[in-house]
Formats: structure tokens, C-alpha cells, sequence
């Protein structure tokens, strides 16, 4: 009878042994697969990493061969943006131990960055169009100077010239809808009444030329 309970407790003991040998295999291979895919994740990481270093060395380079200097510096805000929301997303997809708080407030700070690249963006178009501006003024002031007074071309010129002016005023990005109708309303006035008088100034000057060539056949015609 002891030895069977002996038998029976030493099988216990090597069906325990098996179990825990089971045991320490599955969790032997369990961490190994842990630790490689935690290699591959890292591998993958590195790979990313280093071509999103890449492109935008690359970048960088294709940026200082622009010579424009507009285009340039949409560019570089367009690039640092970018950069700044790539690096929020990597940050959002990669780190796990992230809070759900911590997430949104990721998420909702390249909503804000996004909006941020569009009013700069906008705000460079602007200054663009101001500079475009001033430099259409400049021209015209100096054709204005170099015609004869009176001329069509003149006329055409200063019709020019308000437009310019009007763009100007219109260009301010702070002015309300009520506002840019006002400026128009302005200018187009400015326009007709110039309109008008040119028309005024042709027509008296036709009526003078009549008048002199008028004369000049009647003393033509008693001398």
C-alpha cells in the first residue's frame, strides 16, 4: 500500500514537472514572439524614421533652389507645418500609454495647426497681392509722367489708377462685407464721374474743332 502511494505521488510529481515545463515553454515562446515583434515595431520605427528624415532633407534642398522669394516662403511655412502635424500624428499612432485626454488633445492640436497653415498661407497670399499692387501703382505713376496731358492714354491710365487703388483698400483681410461694398460703391463712383468728364472733355474738344475748322473756311473764303 506505501507503494503505491509512493508510485502515485512520484507519477503527481513528473505530471506536475511536465505542467510547469509546459508552462515555462509557452511562456518561453509567448515573450520570444513578444520580443520579436517588438524588434519588428522598432525596425519598422527606425525605417520611417529615417526616411521621413530623407524626404525632408530632400525637401530642404528643392526649397533652396526655389528663387522666387514668395514661392520660397509659402514653401518653408507649408514644410514646417507639415512637419509639426506629421510629427503629432506619428506621436498619436505610436505611443500607447497615451490617456484618452492626451489623445484628444493631440488630435485637436492639429486641427488647430491645420487651420493655422491656411491663415498663414492666406496671410502670404495677401502680402502678395499688396506688393503686386504697389508695383502696378509705380508703373503707373511713371507712365502718367511721360504722356501728354489730356490724352486717351492718360484717361486709360487713371482709370488704371483707381482700380490699383481700389484693389488696395480692398485687399485688407480685417474689412467686413459692408465694408468692401462701401470701397466699391466709392470707386465705381469715382470711375463714372471720370468717365463722364472725359466724355465732356471729347465732345468739347470736337465741338472746338469744328468751331476753328468752321472759321477757318469762312476767312479762307473772304480773303
Amino acid at each position: 500500500r506505501k507503494e503505491f502511494f509512493d508510485k502515485t505521488r512520484e507519477l503527481k510529481e513528473q505530471e506536475n514537472t511536465i505542467i510547469q515545463e509546459g508552462i515555462a515553454k509557452v511562456k518561453a515562446e509567448a515573450d520570444a514572439k513578444k520580443k520579436a515583434a517588438e524588434e519588428a515595431i522598432k525596425i519598422v520605427k527606425e525605417q520611417r524614421d529615417k526616411e521621413r528624415e530623407a524626404i525632408r532633407k530632400s525637401e530642404d534642398t528643392l526649397l533652396a533652389l526655389v528663387k522666387n522669394e514668395a514661392d520660397r516662403r509659402r514653401q518653408e511655412v507649408s514644410f514646417s507645418y507639415k512637419r509639426e502635424i506629421e510629427d503629432l500624428k506619428q506621436k498619436l499612432s505610436e505611443e500607447k500609454n497615451l490617456t484618452v485626454k492626451a489623445k484628444d488633445a493631440i488630435r485637436e492640436t492639429i486641427k488647430l495647426k491645420e487651420q493655422q497653415l491656411q491663415v498663414e498661407l492666406a496671410k502670404l497670399s495677401n502680402e502678395q497681392l499688396q506688393k503686386d499692387i504697389e508695383q502696378r501703382q509705380k508703373l503707373i505713376e511713371l507712365q502718367l509722367a511721360s504722356i501728354k496731358s489730356g490724352s486717351e492714354q492718360e484717361y486709360q491710365l487713371k482709370m488704371q489708377q483707381l482700380i490699383t487703388q481700389r484693389d488696395m483698400e480692398l485687399s485688407n483681410t480685417e474689412l467686413t462685407e459692408q465694408m468692401k461694398l462701401a470701397i466699391k460703391a466709392k470707386y465705381d463712383k469715382q470711375m463714372d464721374d471720370m468717365a463722364t468728364q472725359r466724355e465732356t472733355d471729347v465732345l468739347k474738344k470736337q465741338q472746338d474743332a469744328v468751331k476753328v475748322r468752321f472759321e477757318t473756311e469762312i476767312a479762307q473764303a473772304h480773303g
